[in-house]
């Protein structure tokens, strides 16, 4: 699909990688479908169902300007696992940063303990 090609029968717009402003002054730098408000008015039973068979979230658009995010509950399930993953991975950087961490082998050895309790 090449740029500003119809996504559906409705008026969507696939963007190509670039920056697309959204309210709040960020911008949107990925694949996204966009869709104005008045579409998802016109027809929510089939915007969820493009957000349910894609798995890929669709922004939604509100006087030209991105104004939320519309995704299914896997995606967002997906979403939320890797945002936890990234907030432990920051909070073991900063605990390393301020000489709090664990050595290598006394983690090692507390992971073969817990692994052989759990094979008995």
């Amino acid at each position: 699909m090449q740029p500003n090609d119809c996504a559906s029968e409705l008026n969507w717009q696939l963007c190509i990688p670039r920056s697309g402003p959204c309210a709040s002054g960020s911008t949107f730098s990925i694949w996204s479908v966009f869709i104005p408000i008045t579409d998802l008015r016109q027809d929510n039973a089939m915007v969820l169902r493009q957000v349910r068979e894609s798995n890929e979230p669709i922004v939604i658009t509100q006087r030209g300007q991105a104004a939320a995010v519309m995704m299914s509950a896997e995606a967002y399930e997906r979403s939320e696992h890797d945002r936890e993953l990234l907030r432990l991975l920051a909070r073991g950087e900063k605990e390393i940063a301020a000489g709090k961490g664990h050595g290598l082998n006394a983690v090692l050895a507390e992971a073969d303990a817990l692994l052989a309790e759990g094979d008995r």
